[in-house]
């Protein structure tokens, strides 16, 4: 009986000794990580999630839907979608962007992917996802593509301009070269002043 204690005390030190090291990797990592099961309900997720989901704790998501968070209806719709194409195994969910109205009311774009969750049997138990803002990204974006409208369209307007005023060069300079060119082919004219 003493043997299975020491066993049970080792092996319960081993859990909580790998659950601490998971905690660290999951609140290392510069991404919002979430897990849930095959309902789409919560099962955990790291720290930075918690935050954008408006939760003190991560140990607080769990039991929880997308319905449950702030996300309007409409987004935890699509967040549901893409956890039922994932678990179907019909496609692939890999850097999809989503928007996401955060717990403090910013309206974010995210680049989302998510995979299956499997037991240790190789079971789907749910779906795994992470995702990182790219707001700021996908603002620097607009803006070289902004950048990049008003650069050709001063280049549409710089060959407009000359072309209009090769026009009314050409015009007035045909006036006077026609004349000069006849002037100098007069058989009067000296040769040195051709």
């Amino acid at each position: 009986m003493r043997e299975r204690m020491h066993e049970f005390e080792r092996q319960r030190a081993e859990l909580l000794h790998q659950r601490a090291a998971l905690k660290t990797v999951l609140s290392s990592v510069p991404y919002s990580v979430f897990w849930k099961d095959r309902d789409s309900a919560y099962l955990g997720c790291n720290e930075q999630f918690a935050q954008r989901a408006g939760v003190s704790h991560p140990d607080q998501i769990v039991g929880k839907t997308d319905y449950d968070l702030p996300w309007p209806p409409d987004e935890a719709e699509i967040f549901r979608a893409g956890d039922r194409l994932v678990l179907s195994g019909d496609g692939a969910f890999e850097n999809v962007e989503e928007k996401m109205l955060t717990a403090d009311g910013q309206s974010i774009v995210i680049l989302t992917s998510k995979v299956q969750l499997r037991s240790e049997d190789g079971s789907v138990i749910g779906t795994i996802g992470i995702f990182t803002d790219i707001t700021a990204r996908k603002q620097m974006e607009l803006e070289l593509q902004r950048a990049k409208d008003n650069a050709e369209a001063a280049d549409r307007a710089k060959g407009d301009f000359l072309a209009t005023v090769s026009h009314e060069l050409r015009t007035p300079l045909a006036l006077i070269l026609g004349p000069l060119q006849e002037l100098a082919a007069h058989p009067s004219l000296p040769d040195d002043a051709r």
